[in-house]
């Protein structure tokens, strides 16, 4: 499309955009962020760049899994409760210390969980299978004594073999793995302390409107504090990414210039408001004459006027470029469909759909203009099933029903009206995917 067409079309609103497309057309300007070598404990939520080996096995030793005696199962294999076997207590192990000795017939060794098991140990027996709390032997006589055992143990029996969770050289982690609380402790458990994972993207925020104070203002008629800038840094978090909140530019061209300027260091743009048919909407039109525009107008009901481009950076590659709908409700709508995606593709997560399940509509959902409409719902379980009701106005400036909801019901473009009973798709905004599956498991 040539510039003069490209120009008339946002003049005349602009073309709809399928939010299939406009989805596309993001996520094909925006590219996986270069690998970061972070701490690992500021990891959490990170994507592997690559995968990780052990160079050792854990456990790196055999060790026991109880608190009791190491034995030679042969010289136990007739103990009972009533038939006691007596050994001679030779040694002590505690974890950290080593068991550089070997097990000779007739003794044990008292050993403590995780502490190495010495040479020719074939089992532990638990404390509580023996009569030790009939000796009340003091902290400093644990050896060179006699002790009951009152079980048969079998072989092996809470002895943890060396390399029973990772074998060395093994592969424990694979490149585009999203790291949870146990892949940190799994990747300190061989001894790493610093990993490599995909960038986190720097998203900057930047609301405008001349009608909007910052929350902490005197609040003054004809004002209103902007809800979006908080919401939306709120969910670039959540997504993963790291939010700078720019401010507020008034309804000129200098205020914006000078705000935007800010925003260049960051990998992503995010602007509220300024993108729809208004007088003094002038987001899309500094777009238009200091960037690229690239799409103008979705197809979806809350978010219909969004703009994505790019901006022009001295010396660097041009910054992407998100505008949303400035009704807060739209704001957030869109942030899901597009910015979500996108925060995710740029920090290498391989599935970067939102979760949908299916859900038995309780309420009607009205489809009045041919856009896909997504209805804000409360997805509850009744008896092994999903339910999904209205939490409120469906109106795109009534946050509070957006705060009542954990899903979007989507009634597509060619439906005119979604009805009670009907089972219908529900976007779940507050899940991923392991919580997903594990609902689904047990709603059956």
């Amino acid at each position: 499309m040539s510039s003069i067409e490209q120009k008339h079309n946002l003049h005349q609103h602009g073309p709809l955009h399928s939010v299939e497309e406009t989805k596309s057309i993001i996520l094909q300007s925006v590219d996986t962020l270069t690998p970061e070598k972070k701490p690992l404990i500021e990891s959490l939520g990170q994507v592997l760049s690559k995968d990780i080996k052990s160079p050792i096995d854990i456990p790196p030793f055999p060790n026991s899994s109880v608190d009791g005696y190491a034995v030679i199962h042969s010289d136990v294999i007739s103990a009972s409760k009533t038939t006691p076997v007596k050994l001679k207590v030779s040694h002590r192990v505690f974890a950290g210390e080593t068991a550089d000795f070997q097990l000779e017939s007739g003794h044990s060794a008292r050993i403590m969980t995780g502490a190495p098991v010495p040479w020719n140990t074939s089992a532990i027996i638990p404390f509580e299978l023996t009569n030790e709390n009939m000796l009340n032997l003091s902290q400093n006589a644990r050896e060179n004594y006699n002790i009951e055992i009152h079980d048969s143990p079998s072989i092996n029996d809470n002895i943890r073999p060396q390399g029973e969770d990772v074998k060395k050289n093994t592969k424990i982690l694979t490149r585009g793995t999203i790291l949870k609380p146990a892949d940190i402790g799994l990747c300190a458990s061989i001894g790493l302390d610093f990993i490599e994972v995909f960038r986190r993207p720097k998203v900057a925020i930047l609301s405008t409107g001349n009608e909007l104070l910052h929350p902490g203002e005197k609040f003054s008629p004809g004002k209103i504090f902007d809800s979006n800038s908080y919401s939306l840094y709120s969910s670039i978090i959540q997504a993963g990414g790291i939010p700078l909140i720019l401010g507020i530019a008034q309804d000129s061209m200098e205020s914006l210039e000078e705000k935007l300027q800010e925003a260049f260091p960051s990998d992503m743009l995010i602007t509220s408001a300024g993108v729809s048919k208004g007088d003094y909407d002038i987001v899309k039109d500094f777009l238009s004459k200091n960037g690229k525009i690239k799409l103008w107008s979705v197809n979806m009901k809350p978010g219909k006027p969004l703009a994505f481009g790019s901006l022009k950076r001295n010396g660097q590659s041009p910054l992407p470029h998100i505008g949303l709908p400035g009704n807060p409700v739209s704001s957030l709508v869109a942030f899901h469909q597009f910015v979500r995606p996108a925060i995710y593709k740029m920090m290498g997560r391989k599935t970067m759909d939102i979760p949908i399940i299916k859900a038995v509509l309780e309420n009607k959902i009205e489809n009045t203009d041919g856009r896909r409409v997504y209805a804000r719902v409360l997805v509850s379980n009744k008896n092994g099933e999903f339910h999904a009701r209205l939490s409120g106005s469906q109106a795109s400036n009534v946050l509070s029903s957006m705060s009542v909801a954990n899903g979007l019901a989507i009634c597509p473009e060619n439906i005119p009206a979604k009805n009670p009973g009907e089972v219908i798709d529900v976007q779940m905004l507050d899940w991923n995917e392991l919580e997903m599956d594990q609902s689904l498991q047990d709603s059956h």
